[in-house]
């Protein structure tokens, strides 16, 4: 799969970002630490269904491994949803990502009943969706 992820140079990434921000597309958090950005999160509502988010990316820099900044994100992120009239989170994760996987099943998320699958140089690429569904504390 590393070849598939290198073909996400720093020019497409800029673009798809430009594009994200430009149209305010999505809403994103982004965790510094020592001054320098260690990783991110972004999410929209999901146009189809407006009780559910979609979290369609959460990256750290491979330095931050393990020291819990994704657990922050996570957190940061699901209790900036409380107030919204999502009932779940869903999310589409590589199949072959078992780091990501295990770091969502932790999480709570489950493996939802979608998938996407794409092909790249004759290989063949699929993304699994998770789900998690959210508790709504009486108000």
């Amino acid at each position: 799969m590393a070849c598939y992820i290198d073909s996400y140079t720093a020019d497409k990434r800029e673009a798809e970002w430009r594009q994200t921000i430009e149209t305010n597309s999505e809403t994103i958090y982004v965790a510094v630490t020592q001054n320098r950005v260690a990783g991110f999160i972004s999410y929209f509502m999901r146009p189809t269904s407006s009780d559910t988010i979609e979290l369609s990316k959460l990256y750290l820099c491979p330095s931050v491994y393990g020291k819990g900044l994704g657990n922050q994100l996570m957190r940061h992120f699901e209790k900036n949803i409380e107030l919204t009239s999502a009932s779940a989170i869903s999310l589409y994760v590589l199949d072959c990502n078992a780091s990501a996987i295990k770091f969502y099943k932790n999480q709570g998320f489950v493996f939802g009943d979608d998938s996407m699958t794409d092909s790249y140089e004759g290989q063949r690429i699929i993304d699994v969706q998770m789900i998690k569904n959210l508790i709504k504390s009486s108000q």
